[in-house]
């Protein structure tokens, strides 16, 4: 029996396309993460926290 999607697999490729990637530019990982951090208004102490704080006031101001 051949299975239509098989998840362990497809996850593999995915962490050795990301391993590629991150091995060719070391500071895409943390680019990333950044980007996806600000986006979602996560504050990760590691960051420019003010930066991120801005950021998500910007994209969410107080309404009146």
């Amino acid at each position: 029996m051949k299975k239509e999607f098989d998840a362990v697999k497809s996850m593999r490729e995915i962490r050795e396309k990301l391993n590629k990637e991150y091995s060719k530019d070391p500071g895409l990982r943390k680019k990333r993460l950044t980007k996806i951090h600000r986006e979602y208004g996560i504050v990760n102490h590691n960051l420019d926290i003010q930066k991120v704080s801005e950021d998500y006031r910007n994209k969410y101001p107080e309404q009146k």
